[in-house]
């Protein structure tokens, strides 16, 4: 057994190669600490708010649902290769394992009984998991909640939304069939209700549903304006729209029949959207539409 810490944890997970991985938190940069992802078996991960959905998407579509196990009160992190593993309190995050930021304290280990016994607790961890998240449907029910609440806290800024690379349209993973909204808009003139007026100069836009439609906040919604004959306009690209805030009597005309106001605020931060509306998306649309 060789206690491990800062750096030395990275290092000895390397070595490990690790086929099972059982930890609370898992974030963006996982690929850094585990580049042989193809080596990887079985990942079991709490899919709660220090994990990262969009980590946990970009992992599933790397080895596959089938892999990945949610148990929701996991707390132990563990590393499980052929010859050693990794135990400690590392998650599989930059702060856990860059050996810059937090300070973890780890044991590497090589007897075989304890190897053997590591092995039995891992499986017992995915039967645990099996149990709460049977269906690759529920895992991905489990993570559009984490994504929403991710993006609350952005929004909010309780963490910071990370300056990568916007997501392109085939690394996209839907989580749902209401993943995101897909609306369609007329520009009109309408009174606003005096809670949508009261903060009417920090909207950076807004978009109207029915009073029956369902709408939460704290998802995206993807906007294409329509022409007079109500076919999708073909010049005008569609962009992103962040719901901060719903506001259900947001418009008070008598005549319009979509009072329910869905509104993205200039005051808050907006997580990074489903995937980047690149000129070649936007035509694919359009060849789409008609």
């Amino acid at each position: 057994m060789k206690i491990l810490v800062d750096s030395e944890i990275q290092r000895a997970i390397l070595r490990c190669e690790p086929s099972k991985i059982a930890v609370a938190y898992v974030g963006t940069d996982w690929n850094t600490f585990v580049p042989d992802a193809d080596c990887l078996g079985t990942i079991i991960v709490s899919p709660t708010f220090g994990s990262n959905p969009r980590a946990i998407t970009d992992l599933a579509k790397r080895i596959g649902w089938d892999k990945i196990f949610f148990l929701d009160e996991l707390h132990a992190k563990t590393y499980i290769g052929n010859v050693s593993a990794v135990i400690g309190s590392a998650n599989l995050t930059r702060n856990g394992l860059s050996g810059e930021r937090l300070v973890e304290l780890c044991v590497e280990v090589n007897a075989v009984e304890s190897l053997e016994k590591l092995n039995q607790v891992f499986d017992n961890l995915k039967k645990r998991a099996q149990k709460q998240y049977p269906t690759t449907k529920s895992k991905k029910a489990r993570l559009k909640e984490l994504e929403m609440s991710w993006g609350a806290a952005i929004a909010n800024r309780i963490v910071r939304r990370e300056n990568r690379n916007m997501r392109s349209l085939l690394d996209f993973e839907p989580l749902a069939e209401d993943h995101f909204y897909v609306l369609w808009f007329r520009p009109i003139e309408c009174e606003y209700s005096d809670d949508v007026k009261a903060i009417q100069s920090i909207m950076v836009g807004d978009i109207h549903f029915a009073s029956t439609d369902k709408v939460e906040k704290n998802k995206w919604a993807l906007v294409w304006r329509i022409t007079g004959s109500s076919t999708p306009h073909k010049t005008a690209k569609p962009h992103w729209l962040y719901i901060h805030e719903v506001f259900e009597n947001g418009i008070i005309d008598e005549q319009y029949n979509y009072p329910k106001c869905a509104i993205q605020r200039k005051d808050l931060e907006v997580p990074s959207p489903p995937f980047e509306i690149t000129s070649d998306v936007a035509g694919l649309f359009v060849r789409l539409s008609g």
